[in-house]
């Protein structure tokens, strides 16, 4: 299932007022609050950190929320809701570009003896 189906499934459920998953009750109250933190979420919908952040991470990957850029001494993310489609194509593509930078650092720095030279010079 691509990312636009999975918004419109989940919008769906928002709309319908029937929300079956977890990932439209915390979509749905990030809606409807404007901004929110994982704490507040886990208090207001009655959820456990782990489920909750487990959905906000799924919700961040397909774009339909993004986090609000805030100092870096803050202690929890903020999170709104993106409704314009490109803006969530854009999120979506900008979070797995981090992720795969992430893992590519993760690979570099564990099984470095690994790879040639003509791939560290790649990037790869």
């Amino acid at each position: 299932m691509n990312n636009e189906t999975k918004i419109k499934a989940l919008m769906l459920q928002i709309d319908s007022g029937q929300m079956e998953s977890d990932a439209a009750r915390v979509l749905d109250f990030i809606i409807k609050e404007k901004f929110s933190s994982m704490p507040i979420i886990c208090d207001a919908l009655d959820m456990p950190e782990k489920t909750v952040s487990a959905r906000i991470s799924g919700l961040l990957d397909i774009g339909i929320i993004e986090i609000v850029e805030s100092d870096d001494d803050a202690k929890y993310h903020i999170y709104r809701h993106q409704a314009n489609a490109m803006g969530q194509v854009k999120n979506a593509y900008n979070r797995k570009k981090a992720k795969f930078e992430q893992w590519k650092k993760r690979g570099l720095q564990e099984f470095g003896e690994f790879l040639h030279s003509e791939q560290l010079e790649l990037g790869l």
